[in-house]
């Protein structure tokens, strides 16, 4: 864990989410969230791990080993398969089809570049090693790219013209891990808006508990997806980072995680409390502006204690960052907060002796950086839209809250305007379209 996010491979000022999981590869579970502990058996059982069928490229009923690059799009296509050289000028005879072209001389971004010219509709690159390696091939490409090792290279020569698939494998069993989540009972998971908005939900799978989600635990499918009608990846916020998965089946006698009032909120900000983080995201210190992957991801999940902080502590902290009032700050402390793959999991408040659920994982600038505030999506802000859909009188999570509403409630007017609730706590939001696309335009890796 370290400051909150669930992509791999959106850079740290980003979102944490784990949009690009296949890169990490997990052989222990040792590792521990950025200065936190291992949970132990019996701690947040109300945890959610989410996960997503991994996707193969399948070759004449051959499933060889690949690795997504960093930036591209990860659309699943089939295709015939058109060898391109090592790419250096517009692919002939690659009209819809899958332009395979050698690793060497010019960068990833002229390959891809001069593939789409020729009208291909996906990249293969292969290596003339025996490992598969990645890369960046900049925002302005529009072709899923995929890395495949030396070994992969004669299985793809010895069948160009030949059609290759590319998508999501049957079953949770092989399923990769990207996001975290909370249980909140009758079959309802809160996450994070970032983790799921792009995501179908035949796609994914949900278990629960803080131990490895690997032991032969139950695992459920998710029926439906609802992230919040005004989350957007676009422009200059973060806000409204919430959604609600609905899975196929409410699992028996599992604890879930009540949802934090205002007054609850108020309670522990104003008492300048801890609360925990659960996760299992990245376990090292990562700067403002790194990459995911530096550090591993773990099977079972970490806890950390985090200081709250007060809404106007919090903006005096960080004023270049345009914090919003849907948003909760917590944290600072050097080595302790959460990281790539936390993103969605919980911020648990404890009340006399019961966990409450304040907040869900959203950003931060860095991981465990000393300064730099986690930022969290306000629970009791979405509380009553939370609800409606929960309670089947809603079919969009929609909304603020100023005020509370319990299950069964009738409908009220719920909606705040960003003057309203700046007393209560709260984080913001982040430059991340922007902050992308310096990245991604100016780490171009030179294909040699």
């Amino acid at each position: 864990m370290s400051a909150g996010q669930g992509c791999p491979m959106y850079f740290r000022r980003v979102f944490i989410c784990v949009l690009f999981f296949s890169i990490f590869s997990v052989h222990s579970a040792e590792y521990r969230v950025v200065g936190g502990l291992q949970a132990t058996s019996d701690q947040a059982p109300y945890l959610a791990a989410l996960l997503q069928r991994k996707k193969s490229l399948q070759v004449a009923g051959v499933s060889l080993p690949t690795q997504v690059f960093a930036d591209s799009i990860t659309s699943s296509f089939e295709a015939p398969l058109s060898h391109c050289g090592y790419g250096l000028s517009p692919c002939a005879h690659a009209q819809g089809k899958a332009c395979v072209i050698a690793r060497g001389t010019n960068t990833f971004a002229d390959k891809v570049a001069n593939c789409a010219k020729g009208g291909g509709v996906a990249v293969l690159i292969y290596n003339y090693f025996d490992r598969v390696f990645s890369g960046v091939v900049g925002l302005q490409q529009e072709l899923p790219v995929i890395a495949l090792s030396g070994l992969a290279r004669d299985q793809l020569l010895s069948h160009i013209g030949e059609s290759v698939s590319y998508g999501y494998q049957e079953g949770a069993e092989d399923a990769d891990f990207f996001c975290g989540g909370s249980y909140l009972g009758d079959g309802w998971v809160l996450t994070a808006a970032h983790c799921v908005a792009d995501r179908k939900a035949e796609d994914l799978f949900v278990a629960f508990g803080s131990g490895s989600y690997l032991d032969g635990r139950d695992t459920y499918g998710v029926k439906a997806v609802y992230p919040h009608a005004d989350f957007s990846t676009v422009g200059l916020s973060l806000g409204h980072d919430v959604a609600l998965l609905s899975i196929v089946a409410a699992p028996d006698h599992l604890q879930s995680i009540p949802l934090a009032s205002w007054a609850d909120q108020q309670e522990a900000f104003n008492s300048a409390d801890v609360a925990q983080v659960y996760g299992r995201g990245e376990n090292g210190i990562v700067a403002a502006g790194g990459v995911a992957g530096s550090s591993s991801m773990s099977h079972e999940a970490f806890v950390a204690d985090m200081p709250l902080a007060d809404r106007q502590t919090c903006v005096s902290t960080m004023p270049d960052e345009p914090l919003e009032n849907d948003m909760l700050c917590a944290g600072k402390q050097w080595a302790v907060g959460t990281c790539f793959g936390d993103s969605g999991g919980p911020l648990v408040w404890r009340d006399e002796g019961e966990d409450k659920l304040l907040g869900v994982i959203s950003w931060g600038v860095g991981c465990a950086l000393e300064g730099h505030y986690d930022v969290f999506a306000s629970v009791a802000t979405y509380r009553n839209s939370l609800y409606r859909v929960m309670n089947g009188d809603s079919q969009e999570l929609v909304g603020q809250s100023v005020s509370d509403l319990v299950p069964g409630d009738i409908e009220i007017e719920d909606e705040v305007t960003y003057s309203d609730s700046t007393e209560i706590g709260g984080g913001g939001s982040l430059g991340f379209f922007f902050v992308l696309l310096f990245f991604r335009l100016s780490r171009r890796q030179m294909d040699l």
